[in-house]
């Protein structure tokens, strides 16, 4: 179990990467290099569908980099509702890539995003509606672009 900001979280839980993220706050250069780390397969994501580089799909049916890209922006929505950005390291290094996963693929990293604010929600409330709720959302995911 961990202890953020005043949230006890069990990092087995919580979404891959975060506790790189977690990291951070010990270390600015960790940080900096996981940042530039997710901003480089962002940045190659982007490059494939510009050169028109077909995907593979995945074990769901997924496209492996549409896969990739709602992982990213779900960690990224996760960390958000943990509040483990300054303003000053959000304006700095996260902001952008915000900006830049929408700029990929909106669909996909506003729904990864959104799942990462619900993935919050659901460890804070022991809550079974939430669940539900999480079921029917992915349901109706429309994400592949």
């Amino acid at each position: 179990m961990t202890e953020f900001n005043d949230i006890v979280f069990d990092r087995s839980i919580a979404p891959q990467g975060m506790h790189e993220l977690w990291q951070g706050q010990r270390s600015l250069f960790r940080f900096i290099a996981y940042v530039a780390e997710l901003e480089g397969e962002m940045l190659a994501i982007r490059a494939f569908r510009r050169c028109g580089i077909p995907d593979q799909a995945g074990s769901h049916g997924v496209p492996v980099r549409t896969f990739r890209l709602v992982s990213i922006a779900r960690l990224l929505g996760y960390a958000c509702m943990t509040e483990a950005f300054t303003d000053g390291l959000f304006e700095k290094y996260i902001a952008g890539l915000i900006l830049l996963g929408e700029q990929i693929s909106p669909r996909a990293w506003n729904f990864g995003f959104k799942e990462g604010l619900m993935h919050f929600d659901e460890m804070r409330s022991d809550n079974e509606a939430s669940e539900e709720q999480r079921a029917v959302f992915c349901a109706n995911a429309e994400y592949v672009a």
